[in-house]
């Protein structure tokens, strides 16, 4: 009798313990689903530093990879950045926190002093990548990402794809990512070769002032897709870069007033699913949620910026995020 009944209490015992096992292999492969659907598609956030007080508000769970712009040299070829060391360990131990990428965005609009200078002479500019190098690994970061745009001196290109050369080498060795944002109306600066060097390109579909139905609409964004495919850009390597702000307009004529996404789902109710807002044209919920579904075909979508977004079920992040886990 005592036996049966240590029987009855192994084989009940027995039960719970495969009940339990099956539990856990059920999240694990839910968990590794997830992490599979996230590292196909890369979703990149720009964090701006003058956005950082926004950094506790932004869900990094959304995001593969954030570039922290903007960081660059003095005339010796030192990096620099606006932030204290603290505030940038805050960012990169968040980050990574949520198995997010942190790369050191390098350029910018307004950034590009230095450089021709920095990258002319050969020495020089392995002097300069190495430091570019030291400053990323000091920091504990994943890459670099490029961000000089075509308001930079035109000598500047000469050198550009012998820089992008040694930079590409130099990151293969320290297995660092090494990525460029690019917009047509400054490319052809840039080979296709050299585009080649990088892992992944974030195209600036944004800023078409001259369109009346607003700067980055879903057909501007397939355009620009298909202009850097024809140059010979695998798909896999193209980033689909969207606004998370807009512009003013007067009479369907850019007037190059910014508004941010926030300011327009604050101040202007039921906007967050249009486009367009009393003289404010953006991308809303829904069309951000075409554009986020049109880069599963690509190599991920880019943000610029975090810190211009709404919170809640407004969030054009989490919009994004939605999309690409349906």
């Amino acid at each position: 009798m005592g036996r049966k009944v240590r029987r009855k209490k192994n084989s009940k015992r027995k039960k719970i313990l495969l009940l339990i096992v099956f539990v856990i292999i059920a999240v694990v492969i839910g968990r590794c689903s997830t992490s599979h659907q996230k590292a196909d598609t890369r979703v990149i956030g720009y964090l701006p530093t003058w956005y950082f007080q926004e950094l506790d508000s932004i869900d990094m769970s959304c995001l593969t990879h954030l570039n922290l712009a903007f960081i660059n040299p003095d005339k010796n070829g030192d990096l620099h950045c606006s932030l204290a060391d603290e505030n940038i360990r805050r960012i990169v131990r968040k980050a990574h926190r949520h198995d997010v990428s942190v790369l050191a965005a390098l350029g910018g609009g307004g950034g590009y002093a230095n450089y021709t200078e920095l990258i002319s002479g050969k020495t020089s500019m392995k002097e300069f990548n190495e430091k570019i190098i030291d400053y990323v690994t000091t920091h504990d970061m994943d890459g670099i990402d490029l961000n000089i745009e075509g308001d930079v001196e035109p000598e500047f290109w000469q050198y550009y794809d012998a820089w992008v050369k040694d930079l590409a080498r130099k990151c293969r060795k320290e297995n660092l990512v090494l990525s460029c944002a690019v917009a047509s109306w400054f490319d052809n600066y840039i080979t296709d070769e050299t585009l080649d060097r990088f892992d992944f390109i974030s195209v600036m579909a944004y800023d078409n002032k001259g369109d009346s139905e607003g700067h980055s609409t879903y057909d501007f964004a397939v355009r620009q897709l298909d202009y850097f495919s024809s140059r010979n850009i695998p798909d896999s390597k193209l980033v689909l870069g969207v606004p998370f702000y807009g512009y003013r307009y007067e009479n369907g004529i850019c007037t190059g007033k910014v508004v941010t996404y926030r300011e327009v789902a604050v101040y202007n109710e039921d906007s967050e699913y249009v486009d367009e807002s009393g003289t404010c044209r953006y991308n809303g919920i829904s069309t951000i949620t075409e554009k986020a579904k049109l880069s599963e075909d690509y190599g991920g979508i880019m943000i610029w910026c975090l810190g211009q977004d709404a919170s809640g079920s407004a969030s054009l992040l989490r919009a994004i995020d939605a999309a690409l886990n349906e």
